[in-house]
């Protein structure tokens, strides 16, 4: 089971390889299909309006 350790997840897709790509409020997390983690593309946060 993957774990959204910052927010919470809202989205997610599959690719060809079977990895989980899961948006999250820091970015987005990349899964291997057992759900261990493989890595995080982080994205900046936006400055408040």
């Amino acid at each position: 089971m993957a774990e959204c350790d910052f927010g919470r997840f809202d989205g997610i897709r599959l690719d060809g390889a079977g990895r989980v790509w899961a948006a999250a409020w820091d970015g987005l997390h990349c899964f291997h299909p057992d759900g261990n983690l493989l890595g995080k593309l982080l994205l900046p946060t936006g400055s408040p309006a």
